[in-house]
């Protein structure tokens, strides 16, 4: 199974304007089965009193791509809550953009395992996480949360794929 192009680009339409990921200045949202990508541009409002990024915003910004990775991989009727997020923060930023990925590392039943990274626009690492999102059938779905905004029902999830 793939993930329906169509259903990508409802999704992203409807996360790029909920006003935390606005506040936060994610963009250029890409999700796939596997993972999810985005950007953000840190700001001086992000910065802590030494003016280095705070390691919330770090923690928030890799909880939020390994969510939306968990979120790829399993069908419609299921979302997620994250259980447990263990961040480490590499190095110190200031300001400008960076990239944040997450790939799945197991996906269970129940729990799913993902890894996630904070890079600057060099590719150097500056934060990543390793996260536990409990997964369930009926938990804070994509579509309730799509149709609660204003947008149409989302078309189907995933298509197949095969000739």
């Amino acid at each position: 199974m793939k993930l329906n192009p169509a259903f990508v680009d409802r999704v992203v339409a409807y996360l790029s304007q909920v006003p935390l990921v606005v506040r936060h200045r994610i963009s250029d949202i890409e999700l796939h089965e596997d993972g999810c990508r985005f950007t953000a541009e840190i700001t001086e409002e992000d910065l802590n009193p030494f003016h280095s990024v705070d390691g919330g915003i770090y923690a928030f910004l890799l909880d939020n791509v390994t969510g939306f990775a968990t979120f790829c991989r399993y069908p419609a009727d299921y979302g997620t809550s994250t259980l447990d997020l263990q961040a480490t923060y590499a190095r110190p930023f200031k300001t400008g953009k960076v990239v944040c990925e997450a790939h799945i590392i197991k996906a269970g039943r129940s729990v799913c395992m993902v890894r996630g990274d904070v890079e600057d626009e060099d590719g150097t690492v500056l934060a990543y996480a390793t996260s536990n999102l409990f997964v369930g059938r009926g938990l804070q779905l994509m579509d309730d949360a799509v149709k609660a905004a204003g947008f149409p029902a989302l078309p189907d999830k995933f298509i197949d794929d095969e000739c």
